[in-house]
């Protein structure tokens, strides 16, 4: 509990800003903004780049321990 208590408030400003960056490409119909694309196409978008996200640890971290210079 207290190893991944560390990483709350990073994750908290991550998910803060996916809300955000839904709330203007997708607002609600009261809020008179207009949709600049579907709620399916940033749903999407938001998977993608957590799948890229995944990954690139993955292959940032493999990269890192081979590296034999300073």
């Amino acid at each position: 509990m207290l190893y991944s208590a560390s990483s709350l408030g990073g994750e908290a400003l991550s998910r803060k800003r996916d809300a955000w960056f839904i709330f203007y490409y997708a607002p609600p119909d009261d809020s008179g903004l207009p949709q600049l694309l579907p709620l399916g196409v940033i749903g999407g978008l938001l998977a993608v780049l957590r799948i890229l996200g995944a990954l690139d640890d993955v292959i940032i971290g493999w990269w890192s321990d081979r590296t034999r210079s300073r």
